[in-house]
């Protein structure tokens, strides 16, 4: 079963302090992070638009069932921002290369799983990219 796969050999628990840094601009990022409960804040300076301007700075606080670095799974990616947690975090890791491995094994859903990897590198491509754009469901 694929979602068993998936967790067995992909997901990984990851536990952090409050006040710790899990991430920071410029490292390479290997999987996409999952809130399971806690609170983190991600912060991130985005550049100027194509029109000139100002950077901006963007701040989130994220908690359970929010995710980001979604683009590891799709591309490479580097972090274009940093996550702090502000209160103990767990996360669930989605490792890329496993994800992928799994994925490859499950033809039907490795031909679903391109087609959507596509479309969401297009979108990167068109938009200012951070690592927030992947961030999940906000209320």
């Amino acid at each position: 079963d694929l979602l068993k796969e998936l967790c067995r050999d992909a997901l990984v628990p990851v536990l952090v302090l409050p006040e710790q840094l899990v991430f920071t601009v410029g490292e390479s990022c290997g999987m996409m992070y999952i809130v399971v409960n806690g609170m983190a804040q991600y912060t991130a300076q985005l550049p100027a638009g194509r029109g000139g301007g100002h950077p901006t700075l963007v701040r989130r606080v994220l908690q359970g069932g929010q995710w980001l670095s979604e683009a590891a799974l799709w591309t490479g990616w580097v972090h274009r921002g940093e996550l702090r947690t502000l209160t103990e975090c767990l996360f669930f890791g989605l490792d890329a290369a496993k994800f992928a491995k799994v994925i490859s094994s499950h033809k039907s859903v490795h031909s679903c799983a391109a087609g959507y990897a596509r479309k969401f590198v297009e979108g990167l491509n068109s938009s200012v990219q951070s690592d927030i754009t992947e961030a999940g469901p906000v209320d």
